[in-house]
């Protein structure tokens, strides 16, 4: 199976927001910054079959800029919330593999997707710091790629 993890787009600060962090959205700039990148990366990457994101306001806002692009429907799985261990991604990776999605996409954050990926491909031998926007392609627990945004500049 191929996964993309994806990293949300460039949100408000914690600091800065009083509300829910689920709640918490993307800046203006950062959508505007994650539209370009994908939008230059997308025609390299294969349209997955699945794409997820967290409950968090900002992984929604990422995942309908990669939904549009790629003119497919998003799901929504509390599982990959912030704060969220390697067991619970691991349980929906499992569960796509059950059910034989050959390539999905998960929108979520950091540390957990670094965290995950790491246990995923090396048993946590791997130190990863995924960027805002950054996504890191696997494939059969090979790593295949990891974008960071700012490479393209």
């Amino acid at each position: 199976m191929k996964v993309y993890f994806i990293r949300h787009a460039i949100a408000m600060e914690r600091e800065e927001w009083q509300d829910d962090d689920l709640k918490r959205p993307l800046t203006k700039d950062g959508i505007k910054k994650f539209k370009s990148f994908f939008k230059k990366i997308s025609k390299n990457l294969k349209k997955p079959d699945l794409l997820i994101a967290s409950e968090a306001e900002r992984s929604i806002a990422t995942a309908k800029i990669i939904a549009k692009l790629y003119d497919i429907d998003y799901k929504i799985d509390n599982r990959i919330n912030p704060g969220s261990d390697i067991m619970q991604y691991k349980l929906v990776l499992d569960e796509m593999a059950d059910n034989n999605v050959n390539s999905i996409a998960i929108v979520g954050h950091e540390p957990d997707l670094s965290n995950f990926i790491s246990f995923y491909i090396a048993e946590t031998a791997l130190s990863l710091k995924l960027k805002k926007g950054a996504i890191v392609c696997i494939k059969d627990k090979v790593l295949y790629g990891l974008i960071q945004p700012d490479m393209l500049k």
